[in-house]
């Protein structure tokens, strides 16, 4: 069905049920701003929502910075930004549209707009514990290694618990190599996050370096990974299950989209495991590989050294 005849069907379908017009708008506002979960019913609850909201400003950019954040989910940052673009003209004190659209520039690869747009808003609302980590993630990215773990270690203190901000602060303290603090992080990451797919990659990465059996953990983490997967086959090498060159690698550096990237992260990891085995011939010429292939937005790419 065309987007533009939603609404109208949900409004006949609310009167049938017996819902006033302001119940409606109430309803479809709560669905937006709440989220369901599903991306892409986000995207068509505050497309409803749009529907009622009238002439309000407000409400208005509250709606379209919400779909915005459905569109960045689906990975769509350039729909995304025009979204939270027009919610900061209906309300250009809004900090969440600002944090949104900081989003969608760092997936756009304008780290200084981003970087612009999380300044103002922390300057709306500076106890924003989700621009404080994006403004972590985004000094990570920029190489800045004391002002992350300063972003960070702010979000974790205004009740940042998500796991995605120890994963960040331990990649930060890796970089730094603090591999205990590195280690610990990871550890409290794996914790709250399930199925973040480097995440065993990098406990072990730490472990070895921090001179901590990871033998054990990474078996057990192992086990709750996808075997299709990547990162299992990587494991299982860094396991001494397999051979790196069982991997196949295609090393062409001309591929392009996903396969790129995915080749250009798989490449970083054998190069750090080649680290831990002395190979630092090998890890030099693989690191080489990787910087191509990686997107400039990528956490190896901000890895490599």
């Amino acid at each position: 069905m065309h987007l533009v005849s939603f609404p109208y069907l949900f409004v006949a379908l609310s009167i049938a049920l017996g819902h006033t017009p302001a119940a409606t708008a109430q309803l479809v506002a709560e669905q937006c701003a709440e989220g369901t979960g599903v991306p892409n019913e986000d995207v068509l609850a505050c497309t409803r929502a749009m529907f009622f909201v009238g002439s309000s400003p407000l409400k208005t950019a509250t709606l379209l910075s919400a779909r915005g954040r459905a569109l960045q989910v689906l990975g769509k940052p350039r729909q995304a930004l025009r979204d939270h673009e027009a919610a900061l003209a209906a309300n250009p004190l809004s900090a969440e549209a600002h944090l949104g659209r900081a989003l969608a520039r760092t997936d756009l690869d304008d780290r200084a707009g981003a970087e612009r747009d999380l300044h103002k808003a922390l300057a709306l609302f500076p106890h924003f514990e989700a621009a404080w980590s994006a403004l972590g993630r985004l000094r990570f990215l920029n190489r800045d290694n004391a002002g992350a773990i300063q972003a960070l270690n702010h979000a974790i203190e205004l009740g940042g618990h998500k796991g995605e901000v120890f994963v960040f602060r331990g990649l930060t303290s890796f970089r730094q190599r603090n591999f205990t603090a590195a280690l610990a992080d990871f550890s409290h990451a794996g914790s709250l996050l399930l199925g973040y797919r480097n995440l065993a990659l990098w406990q072990w990465l730490a472990a070895r370096h921090a001179g901590v059996p990871a033998a054990g953990s990474a078996q057990l983490t192992l086990q709750d990974l996808d075997a299709d997967e990547w990162p299992a086959a990587l494991l299982a090498v860094y396991l001494g299950q397999r051979e790196p060159d069982t991997l196949l690698i295609d090393q062409d550096t001309n591929i392009k989209g996903p396969q790129r990237q995915l080749n250009g992260e798989m490449m970083f990891y054998l190069a750090q495991y080649d680290l831990l085995q002395g190979n630092t011939v090998s890890a030099a010429a693989r690191f080489q590989r990787a910087a191509k292939l990686t997107g400039n937005s990528s956490v190896e790419r901000a890895m490599l050294p």
